[in-house]
C-alpha cells in the first residue's frame, strides 16, 4: 500500500526524516541501493528489516519517527535536492533528431544584403551652364575738377588767380591748383604738373562736395604754358577720374636804355 507520510527535516547530507501520520500497522518504504532504514521506538534507533528494496517497520508503541539515510553520506553533496521516496525521477528530455544532410547537394550561401548606390541627376547637355551672381554694381558716380591758375610773387595759401601772368626773367610765381571732389564717391587725390614739377598726394581722402587748394612755387625763365592734371581714385575700388586745366607765365624781355642821339648823334655846336 502507499504510505502517507511528511518529510519534516533534513539533518544532515543524505538524511530524510518523516512523520507518521496514518494508522496503518506496518510501515513499508522503497529503500534505494545505498541507502538503509532505521526508525526510533521508545527512543531507540533500530534497523528495519529488509524486504528486497522495501524497509518495513512494524508500528507499535513508542515508534516516534523514522528516516532513510544514506548508508555513505559522505557521498551526498550537502546542496543535495530532498526528494520524497515515492518520487519518481523524470526522464531526461530527447533532443530532436536533425534531418540528414545530403553530402552532395551544394551549401547554401547567405543572401547578400543590397547594395544602396547614390545615384546624381542626370545633366542635360542641351543646357545652358548657370552663370554665378554678379556682385552689386557699386553705387553713386566719381568725378573730379581741377582749376590751375597763377601769381605773381610768393603765397603762403592760395586762391585762384590768373589764367596768365607776365613777368621779367627770374620772377617768382605760385602756381594755385583748386581740386573739387564734383561727383558722389569719397577720392584720393593726386596732382601732377610735370613742366613745373608738381607731383604730390592730397593729404586727405576727398569726401563728396569738398576741394582742396594745393600749390607749387616756382620762376619764370621763358614762356611756358602746362595743364595741372588731378587723378582721383574712387575709395570703392572703381577706375580712375581725371580731369586737366592749363595755365602759364608769358616773359617779358628787358628794356635798353635809350640815349636820345645815340653814338651817332652830331656833336652839339657851342655858340660863342
Amino acid at each position: 500500500s502507499i504510505l502517507h507520510i511528511v518529510q519534516l527535516q533534513v539533518q544532515n547530507a543524505g538524511q530524510n526524516d518523516y512523520n507518521i501520520c496514518d494508522d496503518l500497522d506496518t510501515i513499508e518504504l522503497d529503500v534505494e541501493v545505498g541507502e538503509e532504514c532505521v526508525f526510533i521506538r521508545n527512543g531507540v534507533e533500530q534497523s528495519c528489516d529488509l524486504s528486497g528494496d522495501s524497509c518495513i517497520v512494524p508500528k507499535r508503541g513508542g515508534l516516534s519517527y523514522f528516516e532513510i539515510r544514506a548508508s555513505n553520506p559522505s557521498a551526498y553533496p550537502t546542496d543535495a535536492p530532498i526528494a520524497s521516496p515515492s518520487a519518481k525521477p523524470s526522464p531526461a528530455p530527447v533532443a530532436p533528431t536533425p534531418a540528414p544532410i545530403d553530402p552532395t547537394s551544394a551549401p547554401i550561401a547567405p543572401t547578400p544584403a543590397p547594395i544602396v548606390t547614390a545615384t546624381e541627376a542626370p545633366v542635360d547637355p542641351t543646357s545652358a551652364p548657370v552663370a554665378p551672381t554678379p556682385a552689386p554694381a557699386p553705387s553713386g558716380t566719381p568725378k573730379i575738377k581741377i582749376e590751375k591758375t597763377v601769381h605773381l610773387g610768393s603765397l603762403h595759401s592760395c586762391f585762384k588767380g590768373q589764367e596768365l601772368e607776365y613777368g621779367f626773367h627770374g620772377t617768382v610765381v605760385t602756381y594755385c591748383y583748386e581740386i573739387s571732389n564734383i561727383g558722389d564717391v569719397p577720392l584720393n587725390v593726386r596732382l601732377t604738373d610735370g613742366p613745373v614739377g608738381t607731383d604730390e598726394t592730397a593729404p586727405e581722402i576727398l569726401a563728396p562736395g569738398a576741394k582742396v587748394f594745393m600749390r607749387k612755387e616756382s620762376s619764370i625763365t621763358a614762356d611756358l604754358s602746362s595743364p595741372g592734371v588731378a587723378i582721383g581714385t574712387p575709395t570703392d575700388g572703381r577706375d580712375d577720374v581725371i580731369d586737366e586745366d592749363p595755365a602759364g607765365v608769358a616773359l617779358v624781355p628787358d628794356k635798353p636804355v635809350c640815349i636820345p642821339g645815340g653814338d651817332d648823334a652830331p656833336a652839339p655846336k657851342i655858340e660863342e
